[in-house]
């Protein structure tokens, strides 16, 4: 087979989403790897409200623009490339209204959870205004247009089936993966920022945005709670901005001085951390996957996560559980945790429970789907030019 063209559509990156930026790159190597050849879509961002001086920071303004580039700048231009590729992959589900502007017969999407959907398939658990739910219904219709729905999880998999159980269309399980950088020993040295601070004090560590389906309030709390026993212990906080609540919650406890908030590090750092943090501590209600346990995991470090069934899935026995939404809960579950976090044999089960998660494993099974699709595509067409050929000759 010829080498197959594969348009890869990624986030707008002003939109602040380094977890999706991160998978598309991987898979675009991947791929590569795979002998595709990939080019990554992602147009510039345009920006309308957010250059009138007056409203440049208001969130109206930053919504309409998003709006604008998601749902109009970025379709027409995704329909102007279409014809330059074989394939489609939308690397973000919260895109996927741009298969309305591919060939759907062509067209793939990653789904890294149902949580976009949630205001049309459960609105009793998030109900929003008509206008979302509008804006939700034409991502749903592009979603329902994929040749291929791919997912990280079995759990995502039955969800996609129960929510849409009469789509026709294959679902690929493909497990996303970690950078070779995450490992018990250090492969390539941190910055002397990174190693000062985590050679300062004990802490625990949590990764990414702060988005209400993380609990970041419960991660406050819990923390509280810990130092009432260990006082020195202090959070790492990596990714996200802490929101108004957030910021109250941490005074009201009086931890101002007990937490270090990084925006955003180098994957070198982002190690270092995990491999000196007592713990790695997930407080969300809702995840598709949550790649920092199993980054964690490569590192040895011990983990403390909500009990959901895609964290149990990623995790296994490698990680310890405690009933999603407790603070109280989660802080007892990292006392326990703490007095055998270096354990050795504990850290080899976690390192073991980490090697199932490769980019290198997570592009070849994305490729070989669409080598089968594309495949059956050709035999398709093959089929139908004999059959057109055929009747054209008995008239």
């Amino acid at each position: 087979m010829d080498e197959l063209r594969l348009a890869l559509f990624c986030d707008y990156q002003e939109e602040g989403w380094p977890s999706m930026d991160l998978c598309a790159d991987r898979l675009a190597e991947g791929l590569e790897q795979e002998q595709f050849k990939i080019e990554k879509i992602r147009p510039r961002f345009i920006r309308r409200w957010t250059r009138i001086p007056a409203a440049s920071s208001s969130k109206f303004a930053i919504n309409a623009d998003r709006f604008c580039n998601r749902f109009y700048d970025y379709p027409r231009f995704a329909k102007e490339s279409a014809a330059a590729h074989d394939l489609f992959h939308i690397s973000d589900h919260s895109y996927a209204q741009l298969a309305l502007s591919l060939p759907g017969g062509r067209t793939g999407i990653y789904c890294h959870d149902l949580d976009t959907f949630r205001s049309v398939i459960a609105p009793e658990t998030e109900p929003r205004p008509a206008w979302f739910r509008m804006m939700t219904q034409q991502i749903l219709a592009g979603f329902r247009k994929a040749a291929i729905l791919f997912c990280s999880t079995s759990i995502t998999k039955t969800a996609i089936e129960k929510h849409f159980p009469n789509e026709l269309r294959r679902i690929v399980i493909a497990p996303l993966g970690i950078s070779g950088v995450f490992q018990p020993q250090p492969a390539i040295p941190p910055s002397d920022e990174v190693r000062t601070v985590a050679a300062a004090s004990p802490f625990i560590i949590n990764v990414g945005s702060c988005i209400a389906r993380k609990r970041i309030d419960l991660l406050i709390q819990a923390l509280a709670e810990l130092r009432r026993s260990v006082p020195a212990l202090k959070l790492i906080k990596v990714g996200g901005s802490w929101q108004e609540p957030h910021r109250n919650l941490i005074k009201s406890l009086n931890l101002e001085n007990a937490i270090i908030h990084f925006a955003h590090l180098a994957e070198a750092d982002l190690a270092e951390l995990y491999r000196r943090a007592e713990l790695l501590v997930v407080t969300s209600e809702a995840e598709g996957f949550c790649l920092p346990i199993a980054e964690a995991l490569a590192c040895g470090t011990a983990v403390v996560a909500s009990d959901l069934p895609a964290l149990r899935e990623v995790g296994g026995e490698a990680v310890v559980f405690f009933h999603a939404g407790s603070a109280a809960d989660c802080a007892a579950a990292c006392r326990g945790a703490l007095t055998t976090a270096r354990s050795t044999p504990l850290i080899d089960a976690r390192v073991q429970r980490s090697s199932l998660y490769s980019w290198k494993r997570h592009a070849r099974i994305i490729a070989d789907a669409y080598r089968h699709l594309f495949s059956s595509i050709h035999e398709q067409e093959t089929a139908h030019s004999i059959s057109t050929s055929g009747m054209r000759k008995g008239r």
